[in-house]
């Protein structure tokens, strides 16, 4: 039953808002995007990632500031390469995963920075919290698919890079850092190939 909900909730927000026919979508390719985060422990590092994902991004190139990005993530799929953690990081200290599964960014508009590196604005949502974040990120490029599968195929390329308080997002209530056994600071980083299809091309 949870599936179901998950599932049908992820289908909600990557389909709200169908893009108008001057916008290029892009699908994000779960099979060769990541999605990593790093936060410190005691004196070291522990670094992790979420399998599960999905998203969407909109965009119409002469008006950036009406691109739309949807973006959700399962919250049970995070992986830091430790069982006993995973399955601590999934109980009411720190995501609660059981009563909030999904994360999700909405973001309502890219800016141009320079040369290829940009920011995407938007509201990110982990747990019952949503708050306003800017999120810096580079194209990488674009350039056709090479295989023959995948004619008519576009691929972009982006590195985007976020640092957020996980306590302000009510993940975990403090007490381990004020043991000084994990950090508040989470780093993010997200490498992600995306797909479209390219406007009039035949296959």
């Amino acid at each position: 039953m949870r599936k179901t909900i998950i599932l049908t909730a992820l289908l909600v927000l990557l389909t709200a808002g169908a893009g108008r026919a001057d916008t290029v979508e892009w699908k994000i390719d779960p099979h060769h995007t990541v999605l990593c985060f790093s936060i410190q422990h005691i004196v070291g590092q522990v670094e992790g990632r979420f399998e599960k994902f999905g998203g969407v991004v909109r965009v119409d190139p002469d008006h950036l500031d009406q691109s739309r990005i949807s973006v959700v993530i399962d919250v049970n799929s995070i992986y830091t390469g430790v069982a006993q953690r995973d399955n601590h990081l999934r109980t009411a200290d720190f995501f609660d995963a059981a009563f909030f599964p999904l994360m999700r960014f909405e973001g309502n508009r890219i800016v141009h920075l320079s040369g290829d590196d940009y920011e995407a604005h938007g509201q990110l949502t982990i747990k019952d919290v949503t708050r306003e974040v800017v999120m810096p990120f580079t194209l990488l490029g674009i350039k056709p698919h090479p295989l023959p599968d995948f004619l008519c195929t576009d691929v972009a390329g982006i590195k985007a890079t976020l640092k957020i308080k996980r306590l302000d997002y009510h993940v975990g209530d403090g007490k381990f850092v004020k043991m000084g056994m994990t950090g508040d600071d989470v780093d993010i980083t997200i490498f992600s190939e995306m797909l479209s299809n390219r406007a009039g091309c035949k296959k």
